[in-house]
């Protein structure tokens, strides 16, 4: 196989990514919403460490269990910064 050709397959792969993580972030502000009315914390620890063994233990590819950790806490870090920025802009509205 050519360099190209997979790069144009990593391209359309990164592409998909993007598309998801995109669909993740708006479901994010849409629980930072429901946190909010509810009165809840945005921050959740039993939550993530839950995601965090549940896409390690879905793991069975080439990304180490440690790798998948990494992303995603940033994933996870990046979800509460939107849940965090979504309130304070509803606040901003509703004073």
């Amino acid at each position: 196989m050519k360099l190209e050709n997979l790069r144009i397959e990593m391209d359309e792969i990164d592409g998909e990514i993007i598309r998801l993580l995109n669909d993740r972030a708006k479901i994010a502000r849409k629980i930072g919403v429901v946190k909010a009315q509810a009165g809840l914390p945005i921050v959740d620890l039993d939550r993530e460490a839950a995601i965090l063994r549940r896409v390690c233990a879905e793991n069975n590819e080439n990304l180490t269990s440690d790798a998948l950790e990494r992303i995603y806490k940033r994933i996870i870090t990046e979800s509460r910064r939107l849940q965090v920025e979504n309130v304070g802009k509803l606040a901003e509205i509703y004073q």
